[in-house]
């Protein structure tokens, strides 16, 4: 989550944020990063490799109602994952994904908050998406994606009702469940927060074929926008708080 003052680099083989890059790798990307962690500004420097083993989901737009664009795009469902860190040094493997978003314009002036998770299970990956964009409109978007399949469109089903909160150590109110149709995703413990995100441990419930532990995220746009909250975001995340 690091801002930098200096250009970004960008071209279709390579981008270049401050010493950090990314680069095509053949179909998958390698990444470079040098840089500092918050809060006691300790180097990082490493690279990770990005080998995509399913292929990407075709692009889906996030908003129902009027407004501007905004769009999700899952390149990398299911991919294998290597990490070679110097600073701090360690080393690791596993299954991963890669996604990206874009709009048109502000995502607070389009959304008041979301839900996401995913999946990883020995052959396949499970995706859940739940939106409430700023009209009070709720939507939910359910994806899966295995070894070797062909592209995926993400299809929309229907959200569950809203459920109850827990307020984390920044004040964020975080649902304790969401979900798509009968899949239902509750935050176990958190990994990382901020006072308008926060990323968590997942369980989901609904399907026993589906791997039951994952990874989820939750994004407060109402709090995002708040000016006070604003001020606070060049503090940048700070460490997990367990429930």
């Amino acid at each position: 989550m690091t801002e930098v003052d200096r250009a970004v680099e960008v071209s279709d083989e390579r981008v270049a944020i401050a010493r950090s890059t990314i680069e095509r790798d053949g179909a998958g990307w390698k990444i470079h990063i040098a840089d500092r962690r918050a809060p006691y500004h300790q180097r990082i420097e490493g690279e990770i490799s990005v080998e995509p083993l399913a292929p990407p989901f075709c692009p889906v737009e996030l908003t129902a109602g009027a407004g501007g664009l905004h769009g999700w795009q899952v390149l990398a469902p299911r991919a294998l994952v290597r990490a070679r860190f110097e600073r701090p040094g360690f080393q690791l493997e596993g299954i991963g994904y890669h996604d990206r978003n874009h709009g048109e314009e502000r995502l607070d002036d389009a959304f008041a908050r979301w839900g996401w998770a995913r999946f990883h299970g020995p052959r396949a990956t499970t995706v859940i998406y739940s939106m409430v964009e700023r009209d009070g409109r709720r939507r939910a978007l359910l994806a899966r994606a295995s070894d070797g399949d062909a592209e995926v469109l993400p299809i929309e089903v229907a959200p569950p009702p809203e459920s109850p909160t827990r307020r984390t150590g920044w004040g964020l109110e975080l649902p304790e469940r969401f979900g798509a149709g009968a899949l239902t995703v509750s935050p176990t413990s958190l990994i990382e927060e901020a006072p308008f995100y926060a990323r968590y441990r997942a369980r989901l419930d609904g399907d026993p074929a589906i791997a039951a532990e994952g990874i989820g995220e939750h994004l407060d746009c109402d709090r995002f926008r708040h000016r006070g909250l604003q001020f606070l975001l060049r503090y940048k995340m700070l460490g997990a708080w367990r429930f």
